[in-house]
């Protein structure tokens, strides 16, 4: 609780301060005043809530937000793991909770700035009975006005763990060897250790019924080729 205040409070006086910077190869974004707050009752309820914490902040964090989440509320969280709406549906009484991603590289250069690395930027969200909801579609329209790449799914809980099969095989190997991705998926070794974690994680994922294609790991593979080399997934979580 201490390390989420501490680090959102140090977020939110550099945002006060110097309001918020973007810097990316698809054009810089500067916002001199935002409206930010480390205390979720000043800001009143919301539309849309997007949980983007770290997965061990993320209690904390829907308990912190229950003040802001009023009936018609849309929560999505867009953390990385396979069981993070698990903890939003034992901590949040609305039942207005889509499943959500996104893809996109990034660090915070300081408070208030962040590095946009690449040009991969996508969300993907939805409902998970596979319907297409209204507040689904009002928040695609709100990020496809804002030049956000977002889509909606019909199968958010495939889409989730589409994800987790990358994030697993590429946080495994590039912290274990030490390495960012290129070298490890140009060595033959390497790349079939990298390949072999992904075909164990899409085979735990189908044992679950998650329908998974039985060639994802392959299909992912490809995915990875096209990232830059110099990206690790040390910190993916």
């Amino acid at each position: 609780m201490r390390r989420w205040l501490c680090g959102a409070r140090q977020a939110f006086g550099g945002m006060r301060e110097h309001g918020l910077s973007v810097e990316s190869e698809l054009g810089n974004i500067d916002l001199p005043a935002v409206r930010v707050s480390d205390d979720p009752v000043a800001l009143g309820a919301a539309d849309v809530v997007l949980i983007c914490v770290k997965l061990w902040d993320t209690e904390t964090a829907t308990q912190a937000i229950k003040p802001i989440v009023g009936p018609e509320t849309t929560v999505i969280s867009l953390q990385n793991g396979v069981q993070k709406d698990e903890v939003l549906r034992n901590n949040l009484w609305t039942s207005n909770r889509d499943g959500g991603l996104c893809y996109i590289g990034s660090k915070i250069l300081q408070p208030g700035v962040i590095q946009h690395t690449g040009k991969l930027q996508r969300l993907e969200f939805g409902e998970y009975d596979g319907s297409v909801s209204p507040r689904a579609e009002a928040f695609l329209e709100a990020c496809r006005s804002g030049g956000i790449d977002a889509t909606i799914s019909t199968d958010i809980q495939r889409s989730i763990w589409e994800k987790f099969v990358f994030l697993v095989g590429l946080s495994a190997t590039t912290t274990s060897m030490r390495s960012t991705i290129g070298p490890i998926r140009a060595n033959e070794r390497t790349r079939r250790f990298l390949l072999e974690i992904m075909k164990e994680v899409v085979a735990t994922g189908r044992a679950m019924g998650v329908k998974l294609d039985e060639q994802f790991a392959e299909q992912r593979l490809a995915f990875v080729d096209g990232l830059p080399p110099d990206h690790d997934f040390i910190d993916a979580q």
